[in-house]
């Protein structure tokens, strides 16, 4: 920590008196303090005003100048400064700038070390510059985004605790404890907190109208290859246990739920658990590691939800109706949205039950691919197929997912077996749909669909060809007969 401070002015003490009264006049000057390998730093410049002492043992002080580069101004008023050096005096501090104010009032102390006990408020139009005009900048948060909050303080040198705490960060409102250790490596925050709303949403890079730039659902939109930002994760240490009412991340939103969040060295594992989850249950758990190449991990469990809601708002899937679950455990590293994609490693298994796919008439389309291939999914509004179960195994690995077997889609009268693979970077299917052997159809008779999966092409194989090479090969095959037969 590098602390640089000069102060000019005039001090007049008066003799004979206790405590002696003076008065100091403070102009141009400046108290500087910085830790770079965190990211938290102090600053007030063209420091100007009066600190006086009066006979009667009462202190006052009025300063203006910049603190971080945004013009504040402080007032201070101490009612015994003796008391101030023993056990303690009644004090007002507030620190207030164009677009922010923060007010204490309470017991001062300076004996051994600095204390205070008392409550304190705060309000803000802009939480980021709020933060950063207190020296700690956290990058990620969208602006502007109100801030209000009360407590009870409590402060011991580096230490700090906040108690009865109610809050309001924009349009999410909560109350609780929290404290802060600043004299660890890094700052050391923990609290117990319960919310109406926690919206992710107000974190993320600004993408110019005001709104997180955040991993967005949507199968038919290409992967981003702007880099991330993880650095805040390294500003401070934290230990977080949560309970909301809802939860708004991407494009979802839970039920009531519970929030458990640990950050250390630039690490950070979170756990959330909700009963109400589009109609079902889910479970997620986070690693995100930041550094020179982020790494993520990540497991979902969701239990029957309607796959209407979950599926739309998750992947942009919104032909699909019916009770889902699906279980997965994914890793992947990179420092961009494209790089996650392409490292995608792990296992998933989705499954639907009395479901519905709406706009396409699969009975129809096989018809028609058996005539000539096809191009599109030929979604039709009014038309539909329904599912009485489907289930999907999936492997992943460098960002391709390979269909394992029991992968298969069970509708009125026969069961179709699914295989292939899915190009999640480029977003291109490699996949085969075929009839389950129990079936006994007459034919072998397979769909295959390739090609971009918002406009794949569509053709039907029987035993590995194409109809019309079958065809060929199976009248060949005649010709060649009825010569044995008949000589020709």
């Amino acid at each position: 920590m590098r602390r640089l401070a000069t102060i000019s002015g005039r001090m007049i003490m008066t003799k004979n008196k206790n405590p002696a009264p003076f008065k100091i006049e403070i102009e141009n000057g400046a108290v500087k303090a910085a830790d770079s390998g965190h990211g938290v730093s102090i600053s007030a410049t063209d420091i100007s005003g009066d600190i006086v002492q009066r006979n009667d043992g009462t202190l006052d002080a009025r300063l203006r100048g910049l603190v971080n580069d945004t013009p504040s101004r402080l007032e201070l008023a101490i009612a015994d400064v003796v008391r101030v050096r023993a056990k303690g005096s009644p004090a007002d501090i507030s620190l207030t700038s164009d677009d922010a104010q923060v007010e204490l009032s309470g017991l001062l102390a300076t004996a051994g070390r600095l204390r205070f006990d008392g409550s304190i408020s705060a309000e803000a139009t802009d939480a980021g510059r709020f933060l950063k005009w207190l020296g700690l900048t956290l990058d990620g948060l969208v602006k502007p985004t109100t801030l209000a909050f009360d407590a009870g303080l409590s402060l011991s040198g580096s230490g700090a605790a906040l108690t009865d705490l109610a809050f309001a960060v924009g349009d999410m409102k909560g109350k609780g404890k929290l404290s802060v250790q600043a004299a660890s490596p890094r700052p050391q925050v923990k609290a117990e907190l319960s919310l109406t709303t926690l919206d992710f949403g107000i974190y993320g890079k600004d993408n110019g109208n005001g709104a997180a730039q955040q991993l967005e659902p949507g199968i038919s939109k290409g992967w981003r290859e702007k880099p991330f930002d993880l650095s805040d994760l390294g500003r401070i240490d934290a230990i977080f246990a949560l309970t909301v009412d809802a939860i708004k991340a991407v494009a979802m939103t839970t039920g009531p739920a519970n929030l458990t969040a640990v950050l250390a060295d630039g690490r950070l594992k979170a756990n959330i658990v909700t009963r109400q989850f589009h109609g079902g249950t889910g479970q997620v758990t986070i690693e995100l590691q930041g550094g020179a190449r982020a790494r993520l991990g990540l497991e979902i469990v969701v239990k029957d939800a309607e796959a209407k809601d979950f599926l739309s708002h998750a992947f942009d899937v919104n032909f699909l109706s019916g009770s889902t679950s699906l279980a997965a455990k994914l890793t992947a590293s990179g420092n961009s949205q494209a790089e996650l994609i392409s490292t995608l490693a792990g296992s998933s298994q989705i499954s639907l039950k009395k479901a519905r796919i709406e706009g396409l008439d699969i009975a129809e389309l096989a018809g028609a691919i058996a005539k000539q291939d096809a191009t599109g999914w030929g979604l039709t509004h009014g038309k539909a197929t329904l599912v009485a179960s489907a289930d999907v195994n999936a492997e992943f690995a460098d960002g391709i997912v390979t269909l394992n077997e029991g992968s298969r889609l069970e509708m009125a009268g026969f069961s179709l077996v699914l295989g292939g693979t899915i190009d999640v970077l480029r977003q291109a299917l490699g996949l085969e749909v075929k009839p389950d052997k129990r079936a006994n159809l007459p034919l072998p008779v397979a769909v295959r669909i390739s090609g971009p999966w918002g406009e794949p092409k569509l053709s039907a194989r029987i035993d590995g060809k194409g109809v019309n090479d079958f065809a060929d090969e199976a009248a060949q095959q005649a010709k060649k007969t009825f010569s044995k037969l008949f000589g020709n």
